[in-house]
């Protein structure tokens, strides 16, 4: 069930797309272990149950485990790379919301604010993804570095994490540095539109590297 819900976000499906297209590829059931094709009212239910969080990181990490044992992933990880993405609150895309806004009615007035947020860390090599940080936007990127990088820890050995500007901080090096073991690559950006190197600030000597 877990496999089929992921399909169904890759594909952009909706649940009865989910059912019907799991009934014409016998191939992918026997690949998953499905021999009957539940209602698509089933994954609805599965969907609730499967992916609150704790029980969908246990998931992903069973799943992290089989791909080690399948030779998929390493169980060290040369490079990895982080980063934040913001998902749609419901069905209906940007650009409908966008349409729909100023038609003249006022319960249509209204875009988003908040919107589902996740932090994603993934092996660069394989795109395996190694852990994922849920939460709320709009917040910074850096809010779930730790997180992320722990949660990835706990399975895999990770010798250099990259990240974008958003993750600038000398406490983001030291954490992963010092603490983690983990080498870093982050653009030294936040709030320095020059291209001169970072000045040191007190102890502050990683932006600089």
């Amino acid at each position: 069930m877990f496999a089929a819900l992921v399909l169904k976000e890759f594909l952009q499906f909706d649940y009865r797309k989910l059912s019907q297209f799991l009934r014409n590829a016998p191939e992918f059931r026997a690949t998953i272990g499905l021999q009957e094709v539940p209602h698509f009212t089933t994954f609805q239910k599965a969907a609730g149950r499967l992916l609150i969080y704790p029980r969908a990181r246990r998931l992903l990490r069973k799943t992290i485990c089989i791909a080690r044992k399948r030779r998929r992933v390493r169980r060290r990880v040369a490079l990895a790379a982080v980063d934040g993405t913001g998902l749609e609150s419901r069905h209906a895309s940007s650009y409908y919301v966008r349409r729909r806004n100023g038609s003249g009615k006022t319960w249509q007035k209204t875009t988003y604010v908040r919107f589902p947020k996740a932090g994603i860390l993934c092996d660069c090599q394989t795109h395996m993804i190694l852990a994922v940080v849920p939460g709320r936007g709009p917040k910074p990127d850096i809010q779930h570095f730790r997180a992320a990088l722990d949660q990835a820890l706990a399975i895999v050995q990770i010798d250099t994490l990259a990240a974008d500007a958003g993750y600038d901080g000398e406490g983001t090096h030291v954490y992963a540095r010092q603490e983690r073991g983990v080498r870093t690559l982050i653009p030294p950006l936040a709030g320095r539109p020059t291209k001169k190197p970072p000045r040191a600030i007190g102890d502050e000597k990683w932006r600089r590297v």
